[in-house]
């Protein structure tokens, strides 16, 4: 069973700037001020115990660049907060995948499409966290992957959302949700 996207705050202002100089940045300390609030989001979502924390895992390029996996350091302070273990459950697969930013949820979709694989799994509730919902194209490619590879049930978090009127416009750019590999 997949749950909903759970965001804490909405992506502007404060946290929005705590969000970019993390991921830009490569300030831990911000993600310990995110992790404060996404750690009361996550207790009350009610997860249970055993739950496993994981992570969007970021291109290995990327990660050289910016000298940190943003959401892993993310995670692993969500993870620490409740009392849960982090786990990088999900793995990207070879060949170059181009950065989300600027693509409308199509084109997300295309761009992440069985981009990753995952340990196996044995119906363990999974907290997949995330600094930024911006079409949920990401969530819903690892959170297939996470329950191809048998989680019982995934969570997603994410420190912020951006706002509901922008997430419409780009899926209305992309012509909807997407429910099946895209075409050539």
């Amino acid at each position: 069973m997949a749950d909903g996207t759970h965001s804490v705050w909405r992506h502007a202002g404060a946290p929005r700037s705590l969000v970019l100089r993390l991921k830009h940045g490569g300030e831990v300390r911000a993600a310990e001020l995110l992790a404060a609030g996404m750690v009361e989001e996550a207790r009350a979502m009610g997860l249970g115990q055993g739950v496993i924390v994981t992570s969007v895992t970021m291109p290995a390029i990327r990660r050289r660049r910016r000298g940190i996996d943003h959401g892993r350091v993310l995670a692993e302070r969500v993870a620490e907060g409740i009392g849960a273990a982090y786990v990088p459950l999900l793995r990207r697969r070879k060949g170059w995948r181009h950065t989300q930013a600027g693509l409308n949820r199509q084109k997300r979709l295309e761009n992440l499409w069985d981009a990753f694989t995952c340990a196996p799994l044995d119906g363990e509730c999974v907290l997949l966290v995330d600094d930024v919902h911006t079409t949920g194209a990401t969530a819903y490619i690892c959170t297939r992957a996470l329950m191809a590879a048998g989680a019982g049930r995934v969570c997603v978090l994410t420190a912020t959302a951006v706002p509901e009127a922008r997430r419409k416009e780009k899926q209305s750019e992309a012509g909807g949700a997407m429910e099946r590999p895209p075409t050539a």
